[in-house]
């Protein structure tokens, strides 16, 4: 289970460096932990369906397990580039789920972490099939 570090202040937040991969690829990440006032950070946001919390996938973050939902699951392995690192914003990662304090300034920080995001990327799930 992914032990997360501190944020040093109630500005700071975590972005993930999702590394490059194939999109079936096992997912490898890295948080890194940054500013909102820092001057030119860029990063993408992701906004996306959270799916069923009890249908869940385990990533490599930090180089420890963590469990992900399928549908964010999904959208990484999408917004994964093949050749180079992404950087990525994305709740249910980058804010320590399991800190109730946490959660609450980054709740707070949320619009600002959209607002200074570089894109919003927008992920809803996977394609249906047409019938």
């Amino acid at each position: 289970m992914l032990s997360y570090e501190a944020l040093p202040d109630p500005e700071s937040f975590r972005i993930l460096r999702l590394e490059p991969g194939a999109r079936d690829a096992p997912i490898d990440c890295t948080l890194l932990t940054r500013n909102i006032h820092e001057p030119d950070l860029i990063y993408e946001a992701i906004s996306y369906a959270w799916g069923d919390q009890s249908d869940r996938v385990s990533i490599t973050c930090n180089g420890q397990h963590l469990s992900i939902t399928q549908s964010l699951h999904g959208a990484l392995a999408v917004f994964r580039l093949v050749d180079k690192p992404r950087l990525l914003w994305a709740d249910a990662i980058c804010i320590n789920q399991n800190d109730l304090q946490e959660r609450g300034s980054q709740v707070q920080l949320m619009r600002s972490i959209y607002k200074s995001a570089s894109e919003v990327l927008i992920w809803l799930g996977p394609e249906s099939p047409k019938t």
